[in-house]
């Protein structure tokens, strides 16, 4: 798997969330993929910086990190291992154990390296840290505000709890707009009603919204609106 996710290429819909940074209007990005392909556009994916722009939410295959003391490594580095299929101890850990011993005390059993994503119905490291940082989101939300959502069915419990934090402060607040892009026939329950539904491919609609963003954001525009912070007209779909 981290193979494949090194050799892939991002998509349309990975380049549209580039310009919409580029440009200057994405406050966050809140993925649940694991493959990593968000820094091949730009987005630094591997920062505990609270105000990095991309929040990982599942980990990514790129990384490994250690049982006991949560240090990550680069998966990469211990690849020839991982295809035998042999235990890596975590050299941190390791590293501990040799100064303790050589200070004559006692030595503790160095963790395991394992990959660095959240397996099916495991408890979430960065539960607390992500719930701040939505919570912080939702304090900056104003009116005219877009959530776009897309590549999801919004059955995970902390997915619910973040899109509820948004909604919730986005319902106070004069023209927001949910985007839920999606090829079911339905939206999810847990939606708001007014949700704008687009059933289409989450490609195809970068494809088809890629160029609104790049005329509406001409030099003449951009600034205009930056300054009002009315970003619907990239979102017209009538």
């Amino acid at each position: 798997m981290a193979r494949l996710a090194i050799q892939a290429e991002p998509t349309k819909f990975h380049h549209l969330l580039a310009i919409l940074d580029n440009c200057g209007i994405l406050q966050r990005i809140y993925s649940q993929n694991i493959d990593g392909l968000e820094a091949k556009v730009g987005f630094e994916i591997f920062s505990k910086e609270k105000n990095r722009r991309c929040i990982l939410l599942h980990g990514n295959v790129a990384t490994v990190q250690c049982k006991k003391c949560a240090t990550p490594y680069m998966l990469e580095n211990f690849l020839p291992l991982l295809q035998v299929g042999k235990p890596i101890d975590c050299p941190a850990c390791v590293d501990r154990k040799s100064n303790a011993k050589a200070l004559a005390k006692r030595a503790k059993a160095p963790g395991l390296l394992r990959p660095n994503i959240l397996l099916f119905n495991e408890p979430c490291p960065m539960a607390y840290e992500i719930a701040d940082i939505s919570s912080s989101d939702a304090n900056l939300v104003h009116n005219n505000h877009v959530l776009l959502i897309s590549g999801t069915s919004l059955k995970i419990p902390g997915i619910k709890s973040i899109l509820n934090c948004f909604t919730k402060a986005m319902s106070k607040r004069i023209n927001c707009t949910t985007i839920y892009v999606d090829n079911a026939p339905q939206k999810p329950p847990i939606l708001p009603p007014n949700t704008l539904h687009l059933q289409m491919d989450c490609q195809l609609f970068a494809e088809l919204t890629t160029p609104r963003i790049k005329s509406h954001f001409s030099a003449k525009e951009a600034r205009y609106i930056l300054e009002r912070r009315d970003f619907r007209p990239l979102w017209d779909w009538s």
